[in-house]
């Protein structure tokens, strides 16, 4: 069981006589040196195999490596390392007498073992118990009687010789008995309302025992959600025989307290929620404004207070032209729809865009500030200095065009007389009579006009 390295060369002539080489493989060697030889362990303990490995001509942590148990059978097949280290850790091994094998295998299938008996002590084990009822999502209820149930087993002994207890620390015992032959054991018990922690203990004959433990809850007959609506008396279940009734439910006319507040039919059309004495039964448009009602006073507030169809009707918020403007937007005569704000200016004496100004941009209102308007009546003037307004202007966009405007040769009819650039123009030029072409004109032979008359010259 020591290390060994073979190593076996055979050197030979060819048949031509020069020299040769002839390498013959030699097998592994494997060598377990932990633990010592008849070595005993208890059952479901930690054991450490320390094996060494060799080869001449292949790398250690190359060879195929197996731990075999001529009980357990095939244990690990993990390789050694670059030196040669060979590890096996096991806690599973069966009770009895093993012969623990350490085999490598090299590339050529070439082996070497080594082996090793060890063993473990056959240990004395409890009973098994599992758990039947109650599981996680099982409760008891007040009044009703509650199955408890388990299963056990025991390697060594009988079904029917181990005992089962139940009980919770607080409460005491609540059964005991032993289970039949199948390792059942059931038993039904009432207890009262309450939370749990039951401990469902199996002992044997030799007085090995095994536990497991459950939370476990009795609710109250009031914690029970009868009529299935989600919701429990002390959840606040005014009514647990009706689905319909609880607390956050919609409340409907119904002269029942759906949402169990303490206050019938609130929200609905029977019920007066804003307090002005009237329910929408009773003509109330709006129950959660209390001015509004039937026959209340109307308001200026975008709402029907009085519940007759109509929005602030007969106030300054009422669109009584219905020019699309109230006079709280501005509608300076909400008895006129040809006036409201930004509506086109007309010649009729009114300030039709209410911007405080009558008839500018018309006929009737002198734009350019020249004190003459172009009809009557002239209600007013850009030029507030203007002391009388006329009418007759002919361009009132332009303040050097008016019925007192000096004609001038401009092209323009700058008096207003209808007749433009006329002879009296205030720089109509003189021109003379120019009979024989040679561009010079008869002093006697002259008009006096704007412009050039055919066969006179300047």
């Amino acid at each position: 069981m020591s290390r060994i390295l073979p190593v076996l060369s055979i050197f030979s002539l060819s048949c031509s006589g020069d020299p040769g080489f002839t390498e013959f493989n030699t097998p592994p060697a494997a060598s377990i040196t932990q633990p010592a030889d008849g070595s005993v362990y208890d059952e479901g303990e930690s054991i450490t195999f320390f094996g060494i490995v060799d080869d001449s001509q292949q790398s250690a942590d190359e060879l195929d490596l197996s731990w075999v148990s001529d009980i357990d059978g095939l244990l690990s097949e993990a390789p050694a390392d670059a030196n040669g280290d060979a590890l096996l850790v096991t806690a599973n091994l069966s009770p009895g007498n093993h012969v623990i094998t350490l085999r490598v295998v090299d590339d050529n299938a070439s082996s070497g073992t080594d082996w090793v008996e060890v063993t473990i002590n056959d240990l004395e084990e409890a009973p098994e118990i599992t758990l039947i009822s109650p599981l996680d999502d099982e409760d008891g209820v007040e009044e009703e009687p509650f199955t408890f149930e388990v299963v056990v087993s025991d390697a060594q002994d009988d079904p029917q010789d181990l005992l089962v207890q139940v009980y919770d620390e607080e409460y005491g015992e609540i059964c005991a008995d032993f289970a039949d032959a199948g390792g059942r054991f059931t038993c039904t018990q009432l207890l009262p309302p309450g939370d749990y922690v039951l401990f469902f203990v199996v002992t044997d004959l030799e007085g090995y025992a095994s536990q497991v433990s459950q939370p476990f809850i009795v609710v109250p007959l009031d914690e029970i959600d009868n009529d299935a609506d989600g919701f429990t008396e002390v959840e606040g279940d005014c009514d647990d025989t009706d689905p319909s009734t609880y607390p956050g439910a919609e409340e409907v006319y119904n002269d029942i307290d759906d949402d169990c507040d303490e206050i019938t039919d609130e929200g609905t059309v029977g019920y007066d929620d804003d307090s002005d004495g009237q329910t929408e039964l009773d003509g109330d448009c709006d129950d959660a404004d209390d001015e509004t009602f039937r026959d209340a006073e109307e308001l200026p507030d975008g709402r029907d207070n009085d519940c007759d169809g109509t929005i602030d009707e007969g106030t300054v918020a009422f669109d009584d032209d219905s020019d699309g403007f109230t006079e709280l937007d501005g509608d300076c005569d909400d008895n006129n729809n040809l006036t409201y704000p930004d509506a086109d200016e007309i010649p009729d004496s009114n300030d039709n865009d209410c911007d405080g100004t009558i008839d500018e941009g018309t006929s009737q209102y002198d734009d350019d500030g020249d004190c003459f308007c172009e009809d009557d009546p002239c209600n007013g003037s850009i030029d507030a200095t203007c002391g009388a307004l006329d009418v007759g202007d002919c361009d009132d966009l332009n303040d050097e065009i008016s019925p007192d405007a000096t004609e001038v040769c401009d092209d323009d009819d700058n008096d207003c007389d209808g007749v433009v650039d006329e002879d009296d123009a205030a720089d109509a030029q003189t021109w003379y009579a120019d009979g024989d072409n040679d561009a010079y004109g008869d002093p006697a032979d002259t008009l006096v006009q704007c412009d050039a008359p055919t066969g006179y010259v300047l």
